[in-house]
């Protein structure tokens, strides 16, 4: 596997393993935010305070970017789709926030959209797109 490959994938588990951390931190009250709100969940069967709301987003997005960027340094397929979907996910989140955020989602996007570039380049490494001489006519 490639050198950037694996310092790519390094990054985004040691990115994933602080929104974990930081995902418990909401769960066990250590840090709460500042105007704790309450938002009806489950068809409004709910209703969950913003720091278990974000507790639970920040959990997934590290549970799931750690699978994603250990895949991305073996050369798995599944971490790379890991990966395109948390960015998927954080898109959605950046367009929902652009409002209130409008720096900080342009300067996110634009990061984004250099590493959507740079692995869609680095896609042989991971077998997608390439035609073996068996499916050439």
């Amino acid at each position: 596997m490639p050198l950037d490959l694996k310092i790519i994938g390094t990054l985004i588990e040691i990115i994933s393993l602080f929104f974990f951390l930081l995902g418990l931190l909401f769960a066990s009250d250590i840090w709460t935010t500042t105007q704790p709100e309450t938002r009806p969940a489950v068809f409004g069967m709910l209703l969950l305070s913003s720091d278990i709301s974000f507790s639970i987003n920040f959990l997934t997005i590290g549970f799931f970017g750690f699978f994603s960027g250990f895949g991305i340094s073996k050369g798995h397929k599944f971490g790379l789709w890991l990966l395109f979907i948390l960015l998927a996910d954080d898109v959605i989140n950046g367009m929902i926030m652009f409002a209130e955020f409008k720096k900080t989602v342009i300067v996110t996007f634009a990061i984004e959209f250099i590493l959507v570039i740079w692995l869609f380049y680095r896609r042989r490494f991971f077998n997608i797109g390439n035609k073996t001489k068996s499916e050439v006519p």
